[in-house]
């Protein structure tokens, strides 16, 4: 199961997520997040995480993960306004070196 979603303005794609899962243990990834430099600050990126959480919730995962870019401070802070936590996780890309903190965000099915 995954989710592909494009967000656009005025006929233009402006930013875009995709979600994976939920694996056996609940967990929905949250990757290939962007968002154009110009839609930024005008709350594209939270109606793009937004979307990924409920629909991580209504596929009945337990938690949605991420990895952001360690010193990305405007994704970290906006993923930090959703709930996200960090792990302790962190990796280092093997083909650039580039290291990526793992954060979490715990979710629970809609209420009926």
């Amino acid at each position: 199961m995954a989710l592909n979603l494009v967000a656009e303005q005025d006929a233009a794609p402006v930013g875009m997520v995709s979600g994976t899962g939920p694996d056996a243990e609940g967990t929905v990834e949250l990757i290939s997040m962007w968002v154009a430099p110009a839609a930024r600050q005008h709350g594209v990126g939270a109606g793009l995480v937004d979307a990924v959480v409920a629909w991580a919730q209504g596929a009945g995962g337990r938690q949605v993960v991420l990895q952001v870019t360690e010193g990305n401070r405007e994704a970290t802070r906006l993923y930090r306004r959703h709930g996200f936590v960090t792990t302790g996780e962190v990796e280092t890309r093997p083909h650039d070196g580039v290291r990526e903190v793992r954060l979490a965000l715990p979710v629970s099915p809609p209420r009926r």
